[in-house]
């Protein structure tokens, strides 16, 4: 089943139009209407869409120093990697 998407507007009298329609004479149609929210969900879904936004240093390590592992080599080398954190 092909699903088309036309918006348009309710006239004050209640009748709606909708013309140029891809379907052929005597065709059986499903009509299924709803009220048409897209600005504000968007704003909600989306709150920093089209916001100004600036990025200090974007290519630093995030939260370098919450980190600290060593670990031991099986030939009994001790290696630091500030970037993993431990599992106990």
């Amino acid at each position: 089943m092909q699903t088309y998407h036309i918006e348009t507007t309710m006239t004050n009298d209640g009748t709606l139009t909708i013309n140029e329609l891809p379907f052929h004479s005597g065709e059986k149609i499903e009509i299924i209407l709803r009220r048409c929210n897209h600005e504000k969900q968007s704003k909600e879904k989306y709150p920093l869409r089209g916001k100004l936004i600036r990025y200090d240093n974007p290519y630093e390590s995030v939260a370098e120093n919450d980190y600290d592992c060593s670990l031991v080599t099986s030939d009994g080398k001790s290696l630091k990697y500030p970037h993993v954190k431990t599992i106990a």
